[in-house]
């Protein structure tokens, strides 16, 4: 049988043909993306990145590692979490590295909460602010697209970014967003996004910066669905 977590309790999930789809799923991100859906078998074959091989890339991000571990497990055997799933306790200490954002339309999207460590490395809190506003007007429409991708499709995606301090020194953000639906507003569903920050001791960023401008380094993540 197959064990996994959810709702903070183990469920066990004997090899029966009504219950194959875990297993495809599973299987399918591991080998080429090819990729065995519920509703109608589906299957394509492709290099994009996958909830296991994303896990190549964060060898220096233990917070985004653990945040892609936990979310599989509030999740279980469906495609996306519901808001009702989530046990923040299973993040442990990288709880402080999880931001929240709530796409309450297309071009309203919320951040509703920021981890003390994403806090602390930019200097501000951004709670409240919509994230369209804080993007160069210029890069807006992707921001927007970007984000409906991810909820609509849905899928996740993989970032990284550079920031430029006062003194020079160079801090890095490399981050990971998934969706989880909200059952109680469906139409105003959220991203969750665990994140981990390289920065030197000397580090000092302009509190006075706001643009917060897209990550050139971006790709999506393929949780099942595929991906734009």
């Amino acid at each position: 049988s197959m064990e996994i977590m959810a709702r903070g309790r183990n469920l066990r999930y004997p090899y029966l043909v009504g219950e194959w789809i875990l297993l495809a799923r599973s299987w399918g991100e591991q080998f080429g993306g090819i990729i065995l859906q519920a509703h109608g078998v589906r299957s394509y074959i492709g290099s994009m990145l996958t909830l296991v091989t994303v896990l190549e890339r964060l060898t220096s991000a233990p917070h985004c590692r653990k945040f892609v571990d936990v979310w599989q497990q509030w999740r279980g055997v469906k495609m996306v979490p519901e808001r009702s799933d989530i046990d923040p306790v299973m993040l442990g200490a990288s709880m402080a590295a999880i931001s929240i954002l709530q796409v309450r339309a297309p071009d309203q999207i919320i951040r509703r909460m920021s981890g003390s460590a994403i806090v602390e490395f930019t200097g501000r809190r951004r709670d409240g602010e919509n994230m369209v506003d804080l993007a160069p007007p210029e890069q807006r429409e992707e921001r927007i697209l970007r984000h409906q991708n991810m909820i609509n499709v849905p899928c996740g995606a993989w970032l990284a970014r550079e920031a430029v301090g006062n003194t020079g020194a160079v801090g890095t953000l490399e981050a990971i967003l998934l969706p989880v639906s909200n059952d109680k507003a469906p139409d105003q569903p959220f991203i969750y996004i665990g994140q981990d920050i390289r920065k030197s001791d000397r580090w000092e960023l302009d509190e006075v910066s706001t643009d917060i401008e897209l990550a050139r380094d971006f790709e999506y993540i393929d949780i099942g669905a595929g991906v734009p």
